[in-house]
């Protein structure tokens, strides 16, 4: 029996998977936001100052609103990315600079994560200098952001070019438990995390 999946069909389910993913968590947003305005129990009123309250909830309305637009504008951009074939596009482009498994398999999913933070930077600044400074929130200078997101990114791609490049090391060396092992453990990571 041929193990093998349909490229279509893959392609559809995973645009299945992101948009169920993102109704999903916008859904359970909507949820927090509307338990969050509830009246506070009265046993509990003299603990809670209502102007710093009234102005948490404030807060929270405007960031699930942005948080819903920046979901929305970023998963187009992943379902037309699927749906056009842009994860195809850049593997080529990394496989023009190595025939690596490894290699290949880190530098694709480094440039997709350096791509993915391009894309959400400008949701990040507005969100903390505009949003967070709306409300007074906002402790963070311009040079602290910036070294916050360099930083961000390198521990990404040092975690990720570790547990990828040994993922596909141990893929390389017994194709089907490695498979299994990995699925295991990519579904562990994202059901805990």
């Amino acid at each position: 029996m041929d193990s093998t999946f349909d490229p279509i069909a893959l392609r559809w389910i995973l645009i299945a998977l992101v948009v169920i993913s993102f109704a999903f968590d916008a859904w359970l947003d909507r949820l927090n936001l509307k338990h969050s305005a509830l009246p506070v129990p009265e046993r509990f009123s003299e603990l809670y100052d209502s102007e710093k309250r009234g102005k948490s909830l404030k807060y929270e309305q405007a960031k699930y609103s942005f948080g819903l637009v920046d979901g929305l504008i970023t998963t187009g951009l992943t379902v037309a990315a699927l749906a056009l074939g842009w994860a195809g596009a850049l593997d080529r482009f990394v496989r023009r600079y190595t025939d690596n498994a490894i290699v290949t398999s880190v530098g694709f999913f480094l440039v997709l994560g350096l791509l993915s933070s391009l894309i959400s930077l400008p949701f990040s600044i507005y969100g903390t200098f505009a949003i967070e400074a709306r409300f007074g929130f906002n402790t963070t200078t311009p040079s602290t952001f910036v070294i916050d997101k360099i930083k961000g990114l390198l521990i990404s791609a040092v975690v990720m070019s570790i547990l990828l490049g040994t993922i596909t090391w141990l893929y390389s060396i017994d194709r089907k438990s490695t498979r299994l092992n990995s699925s295991h453990g990519y579904i562990s990571y994202a059901v805990f995390c």
